[in-house]
């Protein structure tokens, strides 16, 4: 039951503009790695992009990027609690954001707070996993 809402297929277009790319591109994005502890975020109307598909549970550094036509901005919210939020950005606008998401496994919430912007899909669930796998597979069998 993954509670990771963010949306890849689609994504892979906002998420070009974010990381300086000429033409988008309707591929979906394959970062099935890991948890990150950095990732980039991108503001797309109605919703996010991210370079990540989870994040560690603990110290993450978020590279924000307004990659959409309107203002957007974004929180990063575990339960009631706000640990993260950005200024509200312009089109292409960019803000770093630290946040730490010790102790929150499970999801985080991003959330445009502008009016109007979460009741049109600016609301989502990004994984947060308590640890990260090893990253060499040298077993032997």
């Amino acid at each position: 039951m993954s509670r990771r809402r963010l949306v890849a297929s689609s994504a892979a277009a906002a998420l070009a503009v974010v990381v300086g790319a000429c033409t988008p591109s309707e591929s979906a994005i394959s970062s099935a790695g890991p948890p990150a502890s950095e990732a980039r975020i991108g503001l797309v109307e109605w919703g996010f992009t991210s370079s990540a598909e989870a994040l560690v549970a603990g110290p993450v550094v978020l590279e924000v990027t307004n990659a959409g036509s309107t203002p957007h901005d974004m929180q990063v919210l575990v339960g009631d609690q706000v640990l993260a939020a950005t200024a509200v950005l312009k089109p292409g606008e960019s803000q770093t954001l630290r946040a730490d998401l010790t102790g929150a496994q499970g999801a985080a919430l991003l959330l445009c707070t502008l009016p109007g912007h979460r009741s049109q899909g600016m609301a989502d669930e990004i994984d947060v996993l308590d640890e990260t796998p090893p990253t060499g597979e040298g077993s032997s069998g």
